[in-house]
């Protein structure tokens, strides 16, 4: 499995829930996550700094609506099991009113510190149980360096961490006009051959 970004964070949590299922009934052999936040109240703290959100969280905020018009016919079907006004929702200017008006409603949430923390990958981490790669960088933006929950990898060792100085979120290339494999590619290349090979030879032995 390979998650990136807010991706990485359902594919640990599907980890976490799997425990060691993930290995023998999904018969998942391997994870990499690719710039996941982890601390979340953090990353929205910076996502909703003046210059992350006028590169970035404007950005998100436009997808996210986007994204609910063009569900709107789901939501309008079933209007009287949502707990929240789309159209109030679809007037939110930040992430914190988009939260306050139809993330936390749609979850059952009273409150968007609540949900961040519930939705950050630390206790998920703690119950994964095959190979684990996680690539971050330093200097991302959404989860710099120190937002890395260093203690959290070295309890399970099925987690590893690689960090980078620079690459920042979902960047990782080499060159300046990047015109060959990233280093995301080359590592998952690299992990992927280590976790089928691993599994394969677990496979020999029990045969």
């Amino acid at each position: 499995l390979v998650g990136i970004s807010l991706g990485a964070l359902q594919i640990t949590h599907y980890l976490g829930d799997l425990g060691r299922a993930a290995a023998s009934e999904k018969r998942i052999v391997g994870a990499m996550v690719i710039s996941m936040p982890y601390r979340l109240l953090e990353s929205k703290k910076l996502i909703e700094s003046p210059l992350c959100h006028f590169t970035a969280g404007t950005y998100l905020i436009l997808k996210m609506k986007r994204l609910f018009r063009r569900h709107r016919k789901i939501f309008d079907e079933n209007k009287d099991q949502i707990a929240f006004d789309l159209d109030y929702g679809l007037k939110a200017r930040t992430l914190t009113e988009i939260d306050e008006r139809i993330i936390c409603p749609m979850y059952g949430y009273s409150s968007w510190k609540d949900y961040y923390r519930d939705a950050s990958p630390m206790q998920s981490m703690e119950k994964v149980e095959i190979p684990y790669l996680a690539l971050n960088a330093d200097d991302d933006p959404f989860s710099p360096g120190w937002a890395i929950p260093v203690d959290d990898f070295k309890k399970n060792s099925y987690l590893i961490s690689m960090r980078t100085k620079v690459g920042g979120h979902i960047g990782f290339t080499e060159e300046f006009v990047p015109t060959g494999p990233t280093l995301t590619e080359k590592v998952l290349a690299q992990f992927a051959h280590t976790c089928f090979t691993r599994n394969l030879a677990q496979i020999s032995k029990r045969d």
